[in-house]
């Protein structure tokens, strides 16, 4: 009888034992399902796109027209004055084909006026604040106005043309044969708006008014005058994306910065090449060291641009509050036991954040603001 009640008395003390553990493992009781453990993390500003590739390359067309024999394939690299094509002269071609954009050249050119008088009252602006003494809110005009210098020095001549340039050939056994111009990859994929988006245009077309460009078609006959092929300077592609104001604060300070992005899922680092600002639209180009798939050929890409990355402790940003004008959280010492505890940002992405860890430093302070740890049990709504 009283080995029965020892029994007992030990399975109930063994029961109680073990919810006293269940209890501190979950925190049923201590309200932790409303905090959450600050976590060593990365997170992005991230966000997809649709930008024009734009490459160093020459149009070029032929004096002759006929029925075309190409002698490299597409994308080859060759060197100058290595044999590209044949044209048969006895055959004649269809007509010549007409990029969409033929006939509205004009609408496609950003308003040079307009760009003109916003440098010229920039520049007022800049010896304004000079000659006043207001040297905390020049850097703001000299940023702005570097960006339109960018756009302003990126053309020797502000003109859209749909135009190629004719490559002389000679007269072997009766064809035409086109020797390269110049060194660099043949590109055999042809559009009759190639010649739109040609390096120098790249800061004054107006993208927003393109819509969707032509992409191209290895050529079997040709008319002359008819863009024939491409020597694209591989050493680089780039692709100029437009903005909208979110996005394009993003890159503020990024110039000559790498960043990261993704095309075709192949991860790339391009370099924030250039910043444009203008009435009409704002962007960046990216230039692409890397190859990816359609490079050479492309003339639109899908891409996943990902101009910050923020490594650190990841906290939700609905723990984030505000006690006399200084950031916090509400970190908990034990049941209903929280204090404010100050944080700094490093950045923020949708509901989550990234702040500095241990301590920080605020302005030209001496002595450090102790700030949140990791694994620091966080409030995750306010008080």
């Amino acid at each position: 009888m009283n080995r029965r009640f020892l029994t007992r008395i030990f399975l109930l003390a063994l029961a109680v034992f073990l919810i006293v553990i269940l209890i501190n493992i979950t925190g049923i009781f201590l309200g932790s399902s409303d905090t959450y453990p600050a976590q060593l993390g990365t997170i992005e500003v991230a966000f997809d796109t649709e930008g024009i590739l734009i490459r160093r390359e020459i149009v070029y067309s032929s004096s002759v027209g006929g029925s075309v024999e190409f002698l490299v394939d597409d994308n080859t690299r060759v060197a100058k004055g290595a044999p590209i094509l044949r044209i048969n002269p006895g055959v004649t071609p269809e007509d010549k084909p007409v990029s969409k954009y033929a006939d509205r050249l004009d609408s496609l050119m950003i308003d040079l006026d307009a760009l003109q008088a916003r440098i010229r009252a920039l520049e007022d602006e800049l010896s304004y604040l000079v000659r006043e003494n207001k040297f905390d809110e020049i850097d703001g005009v000299k940023k702005n106005l570097d960006h339109l210098y960018v756009i302003q020095n990126s053309y020797d001549t502000p003109e859209l043309t749909l135009e190629p340039v004719t490559a002389t050939g000679e007269t072997v056994g009766g064809r035409h044969v086109i020797r390269a111009p110049m060194a660099g990859i043949v590109g055999l994929r042809m559009s009759p708006s190639d010649p739109l988006f040609a390096f120098n245009n790249r800061m004054i077309i107006n993208y927003k008014a393109l819509g969707t460009p032509e992409e191209g078609d290895i050529p079997t006959d040709i008319a002359p005058s008819e863009g024939l092929f491409r020597i694209i300077d591989n050493r680089a592609s780039f692709v100029v994306l437009v903005l909208d104001q979110k996005e394009f604060e993003m890159f503020r300070g990024l110039e000559g910065e790498r960043i990261n992005a993704v095309i075709n899922e192949i991860p790339l680092r391009p370099v924030v090449e250039e910043i444009f600002e203008t009435n009409e639209q704002n962007g960046v180009v990216l230039r692409f060291l890397e190859t990816f798939e359609g490079d050479q050929d492309m003339r639109t890409v899908r891409i996943r641009v990902i101009p910050k990355r923020f490594s650190g402790l990841v906290i939700k940003t609905s723990s984030i509050v505000e006690e006399g004008n200084t950031q916090g959280v509400f970190v908990m010492h034990g049941e209903n036991d929280f204090s404010f505890v100050p944080i700094r940002l490093k950045g923020v992405s949708g509901d989550e954040a990234v702040i500095y860890s241990d301590y920080f430093y605020v302005g030209d302070d001496a002595e450090p603001t102790e700030t949140v740890s990791l694994y620091d049990e966080i409030k995750e709504v306010g008080r």
